[in-house]
């Protein structure tokens, strides 16, 4: 989208007109087809010399009028999984399959692929931090890194795969963990030493606390960048948590709770939390509920009421945003 200049208008003056005041912008594509081929002209050296760049987007020239207008901007950055180029580019760098040597990747239907890199690679690190603190450099506020965890895999999964150090979540999760929160120190320090904030995404069930399989702990990465972002999305949850029996028809108790339980995890850590928000209709949830205006205003109602949390976002994967564009952000005081 960041490619259609009428596209970007729509967002700006969307953003310029309500309390909405920041924009966040993929680094790399999150579509299939190009699934983490980096979408403008990088000048990372390892870029240009694995040729994972193509020339779509006026990056520079899309934060300088951000800037212009006083928008904050956030650069997104998928770590290790969904970015099938640079796992093509370099197999070595990823997670393979035991019995077959090849790039292990998820499937979830046809012609789906999200292939996935190796955690403990430090090439990945660099890669990525070198990717984001070029867009540092550019302007950007703020760094966000998503997919920074291991496949959501059980350990009987994990003993197909080939990892360049063990890893079992069911024998070593602190390991894991620790790592995840070392390429953290390194990124955080990048990032802040190239004058930008950086911020993680997390599962939502992680506001219950560490997910041993994925290696996402908050007690750990709260101390390890400027903001943490959950994912509490109502459509996600399982009936009962919270007591809420159908949770993606009780938006507000839902964030409200989740925002508190992340929270209270994080009281006494260097980050803040900024949840994600659901501004889309989740078709695959056991239940389907039409999310517009309504419920997307819900939710940040529950943000907004607990009053502990640094703002929220919203995500929609389509660009559509029903609730936003809808009525639900309220028109700028």
């Amino acid at each position: 989208m960041a490619s259609v200049p009428s596209l970007v208008e729509e967002y700006l003056a969307l953003i310029e007109t309500t309390e909405l005041n920041a924009i966040v912008i993929d680094l790399k594509s999150d579509l299939r087809d190009d699934l983490g081929l980096v979408y403008y002209d990088s000048q990372v050296p390892i870029v240009n010399e694995l040729g994972t760049d193509a020339d779509y987007v006026d990056m520079q020239g899309l934060v300088d009028e951000a800037k212009r207008r006083g928008i904050y901007t956030i650069a997104r950055v998928q770590l290790f999984s969904h970015d099938n180029a640079l796992a093509d580019a370099r197999p070595d760098w990823a997670i393979q399959w035991k019995d077959s040597g090849e790039v292990y990747a998820d499937l979830p239907g046809p012609g789906i692929r999200y292939a996935w890199l190796d955690p403990w690679d430090r090439n990945v690190w660099d890669y990525n931090i070198q990717l984001g603190v070029e867009a540092a450099l550019m302007g950007f506020d703020e760094i966000n890194y998503d997919y920074i965890r291991y496949p959501d895999k059980t350990s009987e999964e994990f003993q197909e795969l080939k990892f360049d150090q063990p890893t079992d979540p069911a024998v070593n999760p602190e390991d894991m963990q620790q790592n995840i929160a070392q390429f953290m120190e390194q990124a955080h320090r990048a990032m802040n030493g190239a004058g930008a904030y950086f911020s993680i995404d997390v599962f939502g069930r992680v506001v219950l606390g560490p997910s041993k399989s994925i290696a996402q702990n908050l007690d750990l990465m709260g101390y390890r960048c400027d903001y943490v972002a959950p994912m509490p999305y109502p459509s996600l949850w399982w009936g009962g948590v919270f007591d809420v029996e159908v949770p993606v028809r009780e938006p507000y108790k839902i964030i409200y709770a989740a925002t508190e339980a992340g929270y209270a995890q994080m009281v006494g850590h260097y980050a803040r939390i900024r949840p994600w928000l659901q501004d889309h209709t989740d078709p695959w949830a056991p239940v389907v509920v039409e999310y517009g205006p309504a419920e997307v205003r819900a939710q940040i109602d529950a943000v907004e009421d607990f009053g502990k949390a640094a703002g929220w976002m919203l995500y929609d994967s389509a660009n559509i945003y029903a609730g936003a564009f809808g009525g639900a952000v309220r028109p700028e005081p």
